[in-house]
């Protein structure tokens, strides 16, 4: 990992809108442990204050998905592996968390993976943290 003074991994609302709160729980509680790492995250509840008592976590109902992309300190994208984050992502060559759900998902994830440029994380995997940790780490640390 280079040495910066922030660096940052965006992650995708849709991807959390329809998690349990005990699932949302371990997603944070894995960002916790990447202290020198910021987690920007499309959230649209403000009221949940979910990101309270985690200061690497930052939640905005709405952000420039673009232009973050292509921001130079942006480690990696965790998204569902939609269509759009796809394209988008692969386009400005950002690493991926893929954690598809349901249609073109899963397809696009694994090609993604085939190449390379993500990490796929099964949906049943998700109430184990160490998963989503190891896929993390996986993108921090292989400079593929």
């Amino acid at each position: 990992m280079s040495k910066m003074l922030f660096k940052i991994i965006l992650v995708l609302k849709n991807l959390m809108s329809w998690m349990p709160q005990e699932m949302k729980k371990n997603f944070l509680e894995t960002f916790a442990k990447f202290h020198d790492v910021n987690f920007i995250w499309k959230y649209e509840r403000d009221e949940d204050n979910i990101a309270e008592g985690y200061p690497n976590v930052f939640t905005f109902k709405w952000l420039p998905q673009t232009d973050l992309l292509e921001h130079p300190r942006l480690l990696a994208f965790i998204s569902h592996g939609g269509m759009n984050s796809v394209t988008e992502g692969s386009s400005r060559g950002v690493p991926m968390v893929c954690i598809p759900l349901f249609a073109e998902q899963l397809r696009n994830a694994n090609l993604l993976q085939y190449r390379g440029t993500a990490v796929v994380v099964e949906k049943k995997d998700l109430m184990n943290g160490k998963v989503l940790e190891a896929a993390i780490k996986e993108i921090l640390i292989n400079d593929k």
